[in-house]
Parts: structure tokens; C-alpha cells; sequence
């Protein structure tokens, strides 16, 4: 069995690895936000349960900053949901994810390609 806080704490500190981080723009983005910034607290229902960045455009816009910035002290590390995923799929999805395409969509089609293999 694998300590998964050992795996988390092989994580690199940068946003994309955090649980905070989530994107500047609906259906991904190579921006992010950090949803742990008090400032979108009024919005948070808006941007996660909707994806209704509509009342924060401008806010979101001030505030982002590239994925692979360094984390802050709040850095909140994503932890392995134990799927296997092919390389071929892992790759895929940096790749996606560089490109600010990886959304909940696209992460689910790859998965679903890569188990029916």
C-alpha cells in the first residue's frame, strides 16, 4: 500500500497541484485563480456550482497568474484519487492542462478511452 501523504509531499509546490487552484475562465484556461483569496468568497457558489464567473469577470481577471506559479503557505496539495492512467493518457493531460484545456469533459473522456482499451 502506498502512504498517500508521501505522495503528496512529492508534489511540487506550484498552483496546478493544489486544491485551490481552479481556472480563470469557464472550461479551462492556462490562467488560474486561487480560491482560498477571500476576495472571491462572495462568488465561490457562482464559479463552482455554476461556472457563472459572470459577477467576477473583471475580479478573476485581476487576479490570475500562470499554473505553474510557486505556492503559497496555503498550498493545499491535490491527493491521488488511486486511478491508473496509461502514459499516453497522463501525457495527454499535461498537455491539455498546458494548453488550458483540461476540463471535467475532457478529463472523463480520456479516462473512459483509456479504461475501455
Amino acid at each position: 500500500m502506498v502512504d498517500e501523504r508521501h505522495e503528496a509531499a512529492d508534489l511540487e509546490r506550484l498552483c496546478c497541484n493544489c486544491n485551490y487552484g481552479f481556472p480563470s475562465e469557464p472550461g479551462g484556461s492556462e490562467y488560474a485563480i486561487c480560491l482560498h483569496d477571500p476576495e472571491f468568497e462572495p462568488y465561490l457558489d457562482d464559479i463552482l456550482e455554476r461556472q457563472d464567473f459572470g459577477r467576477c469577470r473583471q475580479l478573476m481577471k485581476d487576479k490570475r497568474f500562470g499554473w505553474d506559479q510557486e505556492a503559497c503557505a496555503f498550498f493545499d496539495p491535490v491527493e491521488d484519487l488511486g486511478v491508473e492512467c496509461s502514459p499516453e493518457v497522463v501525457a495527454e493531460l499535461g498537455a491539455l492542462a498546458k494548453k488550458g484545456e483540461l476540463t471535467v469533459e475532457t478529463i472523463e473522456r480520456l479516462l473512459l478511452e483509456d479504461q475501455t482499451k
